[in-house]
Order: C-alpha cells, then sequence, then structure tokens
C-alpha cells in the first residue's frame, strides 16, 4: 500500500432500492451493509425528477440540480436544436455544464479514481484516474454484446452450429467433431434493453460494429465416453489448443485482434460450455460479450496495466437481458461477481502503486433485474406471483447480495480515517399502467399525423404541440421549431392546453396518470431551467410508466415490470421504493443513525455531494447547491 490512506470510498450502485436494501440487510443477508449501517447513517433518499439514470449520477457528483448539471434528459438536445444536429449522450462528459467533486477535489490537491461512472469520460482532470468509462450510456465500450451458440438448440437468438468429422487435426481421436465459430454482430444490440427499455433513451448509435468477424476453430475430441469437452484453436491443425473446457466450465480470456469496420482491435473474449451431450447431439457453448483491451483508461496507459493486474473487463453479462434469464442465471450470476471483484481488483492495484483519495464507482446489474423480475415479487403488483414469488425474490436478493460483496471487498480498503458511502440514484417500483403520451397529445387534439397509425407522419402544420426528452412537451412555436404552426402570441395559450390535457387524463378505471405538470417558468421547482428544458414539465404517478397500450389506447394495464425514471421519486409498494440509498459511515458521522421521515422528510441526493465535502473538510464543486444534511454528524 502507498503512505496515503484513501479519504473517502464512494460505492455507487445502480437502482438500489432503500426499502429493500434495509429489509435485506435486517434479514442477515447482506452484512456488509449491516456493518455500514451500524457504523454510520443509514437514509431514504430522493432522486431528482425524474429518476433517470444519467440525471442522478450527474446529480450525485455535482451537487446541482439538472437544470444547472445538464443531465436531465439523456442526450444533450435542446428546444432549438438545428435540423440534423446529433446530440451526445448525457454521459458524456461534454454534456455537463457543472463542476463535479473530482474536479473541486483535483484542484485542492486530491487524487481520484472513477470507475464505470457516467459523466467522467472524455477525462477534464490531469492526475485522476478513470477506468471503464460510460461516454456513449450503458452500453459504450463493448464491441459485441454476449452470444449462444449451439447444436440442437432452437433458442432465440441461438448461432445454429453445424458439426462435421474432424480433418486434418494432429492427435485428434478417431470420431473427433470439428465446427468453426464466427465472433461478429449477430442481431440487435444490448443497448434495445439497457436504456431504450428501462428508461425511456433512445438506443445508442454504433459504428464499431464486427461484421467480418473473429473465427475461431471448436474442436470436439472423442473420449471412451463419448464427447466430454470442447477445444478451441485460432486455427485448424493448431498443436495447442487456445481454450480446453468441459461442461460447467469458463474458458481462460483470449485477447485477439478483432477486426471492427473501424480497423483491427485487441479485445478480450472468454467461453463458457452450458451443455455437451455424450453423443455431440446437443450442444450449447455461451459467449461472452466482446471488450476492448486498450484505450478504456485515462491515463491511456493504464489499461494495459490492468489486464495484467485485474483483467479483462466488460459492460454487461452475455445474457442479462434475455428473456429466459433463468436458462443462463447461474452463467449471468458467475460474470457478475467477476465484474464485482474486478472493481475492487483496479481499485486495490492502483491504490497499491499510485494511490488516490477520493474513489467513486457504478455498478449496473441490480437495476437490470429489478426492471424484469420486480413486479412478480411484489404483492402490490398486478402480476405478482404467489406461488413463485419466492423464486423472483431470490433473483433479486442475488444481486443485492452481489452489491454487498462489492460494497465489502472495498470497504478493505478503507483507513480509520476513511470515509466509506453506499449510494444509488434511484430506487424501483412495480408500473401497473402504462401510457402514451403521443396518443394522449392527439385524443386532445393536439399533434396530428398523417393516418390513424402512431408511424405515420406527424402532420406538422396541424399539430401544435410535441413530446420532449420522455417528461416534457414542446409547442411547436414558429420560428423556433423548424415546423412551426404557434404563433407566438398563442405560445401560453398552448402551453395551458397541454397542462389541462395531461392533468385531465385518466385511465379507464379513474386514475390519473400524471402527478404533476409545470410550465418551463414554474420547473424551477422541481431544479429545472434553461435551454434543455420543455415548455411543459410533468411526472407520473406512482405505478405509471411509458409503454405501448394497445388499440390505440393512450393508458392501459402494463405488463409485467417495473421503472424509475417515469414515476414520481417517492413512490412505493409493499416490497420496495423508488427512493434511493444513502448510507454513509466515517469520523464526525453518528453511528446507528436513521432519520426520522415523518418529522424531517427523506435525504436528496442533491445533498450527498456538499454533505460529503463538510464531512471531508473541502470546499464543494463550483455549482453545487445541495444542502449539508447536518442531522448525520455527531456534534
Amino acid at each position: 500500500m502507498t503512505n496515503r490512506p484513501p479519504r473517502a470510498i464512494v460505492v455507487g450502485v445502480d437502482a438500489l432500492s432503500a426499502k429493500l436494501l434495509y429489509r435485506l440487510a435486517g434479514e442477515g443477508c447482506l452484512p456488509h451493509v449491516a456493518q455500514l449501517m451500524s457504523r454510520g447513517a443509514a437514509l431514504h433518499a430522493m432522486s431528482c425528477i425524474p429518476a433517470y439514470t444519467p440525471t442522478n449520477w450527474a446529480t450525485l457528483t455535482t451537487g446541482a440540480w439538472p437544470g444547472t448539471h445538464g443531465a436531465g434528459l439523456w442526450h444533450d438536445v435542446t428546444v432549438s436544436d438545428p435540423p440534423g444536429r446529433r446530440p451526445i449522450s448525457t454521459f458524456d462528459s461534454r454534456a455537463l455544464t457543472a463542476e463535479t467533486i473530482w474536479d473541486s477535489a483535483e484542484r485542492q490537491g486530491l487524487t481520484s479514481l472513477i470507475i464505470a461512472y457516467p459523466g467522467s469520460y472524455p477525462s477534464r482532470l490531469e492526475r485522476s484516474m478513470i477506468v471503464a468509462p460510460l461516454p456513449e450510456g450503458l452500453l459504450s465500450w463493448d464491441l459485441l454484446p454476449g452470444a449462444e451458440y449451439g447444436v440442437g438448440v432452437r433458442r432465440p437468438g441461438a448461432v445454429e452450429l453445424k458439426l462435421e468429422p474432424a480433418v486434418r487435426w494432429r492427435g485428434a481421436p478417431p470420431g473427433s467433431l470439428q465446427t468453426t465459430i464466427v465472433v461478429k454482430e449477430a442481431g440487435p444490440r444490448q443497448a434495445e434493453a439497457v436504456g431504450a427499455v428501462e428508461d425511456g433513451a433512445a438506443p445508442a448509435a454504433h459504428d464499431k460494429a464486427l461484421s467480418q468477424g473473429l473465427a475461431l476453430r471448436l474442436l470436439l475430441p472423442r473420449g471412451a465416453s463419448g464427447y466430454e469437452r470442447a477445444a478451441l484453436f485460432d486455427a485448424a491443425g493448431s498443436e495447442a489448443p487456445a481454450a480446453d473446457i468441459r461442461p460447467g466450465e469458463w474458458s481462460p480470456w483470449l485477447i485477439r485482434d478483432f477486426p471492427t469496420d473501424a480497423g483491427s482491435r485487441p479485445a478480450s473474449v472468454r467461453f463458457k460450455l452450458l451443455e455437451l451431450a455424450p453423443d455431440a447431439t446437443r450442444l450449447r457453448l455461451l459467449r461472452s460479450a466482446v471488450y476492448p483491451t486498450t484505450g478504456f483508461t485515462h491515463p491511456p496507459e493504464l489499461s494495459p496495466e490492468l489486464i495484467r493486474s485485474a483483467g479483462p473487463y466488460f459492460e454487461h453479462a452475455a445474457m442479462a437481458h434475455h428473456v429466459d434469464f433463468a436458462t443462463y442465471e447461474e452463467s449471468v450470476y458467475d460474470e457478475m461477481e467477476y465484474q464485482v471483484d474486478w472493481h475492487v481488483r483496479v481499485a486495490e492495484h492502483l491504490l497499491a502503486t499510485r494511490g488516490w483519495d477520493l474513489f467513486y464507482n457504478h455498478w449496473h446489474f441490480p437495476d437490470t433485474v429489478q426492471h424484469h423480475f420486480m413486479s412478480q415479487a411484489d404483492p402490490d403488483s398486478p402480476h405478482y406471483d404467489r406461488a413463485h414469488a419466492d423464486r423472483y425474490l431470490g433473483v433479486l436478493r442475488r444481486s443485492y447480495e452481489l452489491s454487498d460483496r462489492l460494497l465489502g471487498g472495498l470497504m478493505r480498503l478503507a483507513g480509520p480515517e476513511t470515509h466509506v458511502a453506499l449510494v444509488s440514484d434511484h430506487g424501483n417500483a412495480s408500473n401497473k399502467h402504462v401510457c402514451h403520451l403521443e396518443r394522449r397529445l392527439r385524443e386532445t387534439g393536439l399533434l396530428r399525423r398523417a393516418g390513424d397509425a402512431d408511424d405515420d407522419p406527424i402532420d406538422w402544420p396541424n399539430t401544435l404541440a410535441y413530446p420532449f426528452g420522455g417528461f416534457m412537451v414542446n409547442v411547436n412555436l414558429r420560428g423556433r421549431e423548424a415546423h412551426g404552426s404557434v404563433d407566438p402570441a398563442q405560445h401560453e395559450r398552448v402551453v395551458h392546453q397541454i397542462i389541462d390535457a395531461l392533468l385531465d387524463w385518466k385511465t379507464d378505471d379513474g386514475l390519473r396518470p400524471v402527478a404533476l405538470a409545470l410550465r418551463k417558468e414554474d420547473a424551477p421547482l422541481i431544479g429545472y431551467w434553461g435551454e434543455r428544458t420543455g415548455d411543459v414539465v410533468f411526472i407520473y404517478n406512482a405505478g405509471f410508466a411509458w409503454g405501448h397500450p394497445g388499440a390505440g389506447a393512450s393508458a392501459a394495464p402494463a405488463p409485467p415490470g417495473a421503472n424509475h425514471g417515469p414515476q414520481v421519486p417517492t413512490a412505493k409498494t409493499a416490497l420496495s421504493s423508488n427512493l434511493a440509498v444513502w448510507v454513509i459511515a466515517g469520523p464526525g458521522i453518528k453511528p446507528g443513525y436513521t432519520r426520522d421521515m415523518s418529522r424531517i422528510g427523506p435525504a436528496r441526493l442533491i445533498d450527498f455531494v456538499p454533505t460529503l465535502c463538510q464531512a471531508l473538510g473541502i470546499a464543494p464543486p463550483a455549482q453545487c447547491q445541495g444542502a449539508v444534511e447536518y442531522d448525520i454528524f455527531d456534534r
């Protein structure tokens, strides 16, 4: 270790629900969370509206409102964008319009280590280190998502392999079989699940596809009891296999030059032999995501150093978003355990070799699990599965246990004067209804299309308003929009029409989808202003999410699922809530403190940075607007 112990370790886990976390900690399955709570303060925390991923991770580093830090939407779109402008993701540091705690800390002589954190890259720092960042969104650096290859497998998306007798293989037993595996783009990118489905984000554009692919040769040697293992070679006839695996095993990491559309790039991949029948009539081989082994750090020379010390990385498990999750569940947990430990290995290595004062990371997996499985485990959900609720709760529990493993690994790096915090950007709550904003604007005459279908062209000359950024609506204003139709003198009138359309919206059973709708002039009430704020800002009530109701309806009962971004941050159910997690321990923090929310209310994520800076005795970021939560201090 260096002679400089860390000043603060901030463990960021996406979508940890305060209600569910504290329940599981109380049940004894999260020992490190329980230990941190006993040593410090545990608070329910309210996200900024909306409870989007980029919005609130930016809040947790700037201490600023979305109107100031600029990440209120998933992309840096503005109301007056010229035609053809391609906005960048608000995971990109260039989209942030406020200073971060890392900027402020470095100016005060401290060094930060940042792993997989939105808004950290391209680097605005000189001495600090950034590892595996996410500048394009939740899918940024993976060259390819994972895939399954098979023989005798009829699973959606699986790549069918054709086995043939092995020829020209030195030493291969008689009856051995061979085939070729081509690692290349094979279907829709994960962005459709990691973003668009989760939070209403548009899928990111990717221009790095492996359309040519990398070919590997697969040999199934025949043994005395049939086919028992699989060997991977770079070419037929190679003397030594690159990997030799048996059912249930992962291969070693293979680092190869992959021919991307932008040129050859070294990247890592590994395989797991899921199944191999003795007669080879069934073969299932899982391939990990393909992730580069260079260029994923700042400074760049860290990349090969971390490959040697911590191993290769990947952004998502191979099959975490597959509809048949149960088939791949143990493999997903294998990969997520590796990923959690990788964060810890990197932090430990760089603390020992280079030193850092402030650590921030972001780990996303629990959000993915909750989107897909929370509603089946939640007694308040219309999709509660009484017979299998324990099974679904078990899936959630395992993701929280992995979060506890991450926390525990990083807590081992803390010295007696180190502040350690566990935070999330939001929680999650089960969906009860799905809403289609554009259909609501159409049924109230504010938006028109050339026909009745959702994909018919918009009739702009007869359209008064249109959706903007998921939770905003703009007036189609003449002189501002290229297709504007509303005279500026009628702007205020149309704004009120939009608000009426939102607040008068009801489901067939009389429920109101929208919790609040504000004019842009009133949006500072929830932290919004500036050119990235629409003419009307609104948020849905608890249980309501965006989606595609059938038969032209604007609102309808939801399919199974849970969300955070559409719903008010205070949404709660019997199982969970949309309130985020904030647990912090260290010098000056009250041990075992919990807040009486009926008397003081929840903490706010905007207050985390100024409170942490107060604990560390450093100046907060320049545009910090939050307050210090003084009740957690032992004074």
